[in-house]
This record gives structure tokens, sequence and C-alpha cells, in this order.
């Protein structure tokens, strides 16, 4: 099986500027090419069903396998999300207070992280490439 738990720092994005401009008014062109720009290392812990995801720039979030959480996803957008693991992938749902609706799937191995992201008013997918370091 997969070691899930690690560091990770991002090597590409695919999409990630349509992606990030589709979630709403709250992204700017300018915020969205900000965020697009920057290479966050990620780091991942799992400990039983808990997960927390933690970022270099600023972004964390922890969870519990299968119960709704609140998650700030970007600049102060707020969702509820649940998430949930099947073997070397995680895949997180979330709705937000005006019901848009958007996905995002962890897929770990030995080497990688490409976490997919799907969603948005736009129905853009983005891809983001990370390496385990």
């Amino acid at each position: 099986m997969v070691q899930i738990s690690g560091k990770y720092e991002l090597q590409s994005n695919e999409n990630f500027v349509a992606y990030l401009k589709g979630l709403g008014s709250e992204i700017s062109d300018d915020l969205a090419k900000t965020i697009d720009a920057l290479k966050p290392i990620l780091e991942v812990s799992v400990d039983g069903n808990s997960i927390s995801l933690i970022t270099n720039v600023g972004s964390s979030s922890s969870f519990t396998l299968g119960k709704e959480f609140e998650d700030e996803i970007l600049s102060g957008i707020k969702v509820n999300s649940v998430a949930t693991l099947n073997g070397n992938v995680l895949r997180i749902e979330s709705n937000s207070a005006d019901n848009r609706k958007g996905v995002r799937e962890y897929v770990f191995s030995d080497s990688e992280l490409v976490i997919t992201y799907s969603g948005g008013a736009s129905n853009v997918v983005a891809k983001r490439v990370y390496a385990r370091i």
C-alpha cells in the first residue's frame, strides 16, 4: 500500500487559473494568477481516520474521514466538505452556502501526488502535480 503521509512539493499546474476563476467572483484574475504562481510544499499527516493537509503558504485543513467539516478553500471561500479515503485516493466533496459543488481528488503514489479539481461554475477540470520529497 502506498504511504500517504509525507511532504510533497508542487511541480506543475494544468488549467489551474481557469479553474480558480471559475470558482466565482471572489477570485479575481490577479488573485488566480498569484495563486497559480505559488510553489507550495504540502505536508499530509494521517492518524487513524484523522487527516491534516498543511502548506508552507498558510493554508491548512484537518478533518475526520466521513464526517462533514467546514473548509476554507481559497481567499475566504468557506464550504462544507466530506472526505473519504479509498486505498491511495483521498476524495473531498464540497458544497458552498450558495450550492456550488466541487471535488478535490488526491491520488498518491510512491513518487508523487496528483490533485484533480473539478466543479465550480465553469466545470473546468484542473490538475496539480506534486513530487514526494
